[in-house]
């Protein structure tokens, strides 16, 4: 069983977290095992509000990071200010603690600035591109829905999330089970 931990950072977008989560289930789902699991987490372990005001409780704290496999950052639109020393050095040693470290939407933005996309390929929300590109020279900026640099990978937000996560099913188990 693979273990999924997603970061939720407050008005992250609800369909970047849906598109990432609802594979997985369909893929336990159609293989009739539990191939997947995933937990939600959040900086103080309190519930966190999506940008449509849906919430979401999570299910480990922060220390339980290094009993998950995959860890997610999902973000939403306004991620710009959020963030502060002490989460960036989290982010850094949760990186350490997981195989895959990956983020939705503009969850990249956090990544950078936690500085784990130094000479990588990533994507981000389109409306992200241009002021990304100018805060971080040294991240390689695509334009695809998602990218895999090593052990990082990144989506574009929204139903890339989808793709990116049938690509991940597809690698561990076959692309028969991803397109069912």
């Amino acid at each position: 069983m693979q273990r999924f931990g997603f970061f939720l950072v407050p008005g992250f977008s609800m369909l970047s977290l849906a598109a990432a989560v609802e594979p997985l289930r369909m893929a336990n789902a159609q293989a009739k095992d539990g191939l997947y699991q995933w937990e939600f987490l959040s900086w103080d372990s309190l519930p966190v509000s999506a940008s449509n005001q849906m919430v979401t409780n999570p299910t480990i704290n922060l220390d339980q990071v290094k009993t998950l496999d995959v860890l997610l950052v999902v973000a939403g639109i306004n991620v710009a200010s959020y963030g502060n020393d002490k989460f960036f050095s989290w982010l850094r040693q949760a990186s350490r603690q997981v195989d895959l470290l990956g983020s939705t939407s503009t969850g990249s933005l956090l990544l950078a600035k936690a500085k784990l996309l130094r000479h990588k390929t990533c994507t981000i929300h389109w409306e992200y591109v241009d002021s990304f590109r100018e805060q971080f020279p040294d991240v390689w900026m695509s334009g695809e829905l998602y990218e895999f640099d090593g052990s990082l990978f990144t989506c574009s937000g929204g139903s890339a999330g989808l793709d990116m996560m049938l690509q991940i099913i597809a690698d561990k188990h076959g692309y028969e089970l991803a397109l069912l």
